[in-house]
């Protein structure tokens, strides 16, 4: 687990590309440090009545990723202190990369993109992406989760609560409960 020193700011935001646990992890740092957790997947549903994959097929993948950055700049918005699930694509907008920048602590969650397109394949809310497309996405992406990541932490081992504990101890090392 690599750690970057800056100031704390107020909400924990895991970053990652699809299905790498931002949830799962999410739900359990959310308890670990009784914040509320935020899920885009959960969020946009909500609002829209679909699923991301719903949304990307009907009215395609560019609309479903405004409404993947409208839903990260409202979750920052949160008015306390919550553990945020960002979509994906959000570090794709100048825009919403300073809003996590200046609102949030990131939190990098990796593993290896075949290991994540098994995953996608056993789920049916989200976008089926093979191992290729997931590493053209990270080549992409890679860049803007390094620049706003105070921590990365591979998910490609250990258990999530296993994982959760190490970025809880790995916060309070730098400050942040």
């Amino acid at each position: 687990m690599d750690t970057h020193p800056s100031s704390p700011p107020r909400h924990l935001a895991l970053l990652g590309l699809t299905g790498v646990g931002k949830t799962t992890i999410g739900r359990l740092l959310s308890e670990h440090l009784s914040r509320p957790f935020l899920d885009s997947d959960e969020l946009i549903e909500n609002a829209h009545g679909s699923t991301g994959r719903r949304i990307a097929s009907a009215a395609g993948v560019a609309e479903l990723h405004r409404i993947e950055r409208d839903a990260t700049l409202a979750m920052l918005g949160h008015p306390e202190p919550a553990v945020i699930g960002v979509p994906a694509s959000a570090v794709d907008d100048a825009a919403t990369r300073s809003a996590l920048a200046r609102l949030a602590t990131c939190i990098w969650l990796t593993a290896p993109t075949q290991r994540l397109a098994e995953r996608l394949e056993r789920q049916d809310h989200r976008r089926p992406l093979d191992a290729a497309d997931l590493d053209e996405l990270l080549a992409a992406r890679e860049g803007h989760y390094a620049s706003l990541a105070r921590l990365v932490v591979a998910t490609g081992d250990g258990t999530p609560e296993a994982l959760a504990g190490e970025i809880v101890a790995a916060l309070r090392e730098l400050g942040i409960s």
